[in-house]
């Protein structure tokens, strides 16, 4: 199936348009934020990597990146003690990078390999490790 479709999904540098501007991308972010806290769930922002941001060119962020970036550290805070509310994947993959390929990580530029998805779901754990033992605690006072 992938190599039949695989014209359906390749894009043209030139002639791909974002479906929204970087600050349309901030404002969905706030929506989503503000729905989370309305209904009591805690958001955590996953700032995804791409291969891009590995290049030899230098580690470049998409727009997007540093929108969720900055959204984390200013305007939203996450767990027990509401550290930064987002999580950068781009310093845990570089990380991984000492002992793996890219194309160990990355099916192409923006999909994980099973590899990627098991350290994005270490990092998860790590990140979250705290909110979910002070949720526990909760539940037993």
């Amino acid at each position: 199936w992938r190599a039949a479709n695989a014209h359906r999904f390749k894009r043209d540098a030139v002639n791909t348009v974002p479906r929204v501007s970087p600050e349309e991308f901030e404002e969905l972010l706030s929506r989503i934020q503000q729905t989370a806290l309305t209904r009591g769930i805690e958001l955590l922002v996953l700032v995804w990597p791409f291969k891009s941001n590995y290049s030899p060119q230098g580690n470049a962020s998409t727009p997007y990146q540093k929108v969720m970036r900055r959204f984390g550290k200013e305007k939203h805070k996450f767990g027990p003690t509401k550290e930064s509310g987002h999580l950068n994947l781009v310093p845990v993959f570089k990380t991984a990078l000492d002992t793996h390929s890219l194309n160990d990580l990355f099916i192409d530029p923006g999909h994980t390999q099973v590899l990627g998805n098991s350290i994005i779901a270490e990092a998860i754990v790590q990140k979250i490790s705290p909110w979910y033992a002070a949720q526990q605690q909760r539940k037993l006072e």
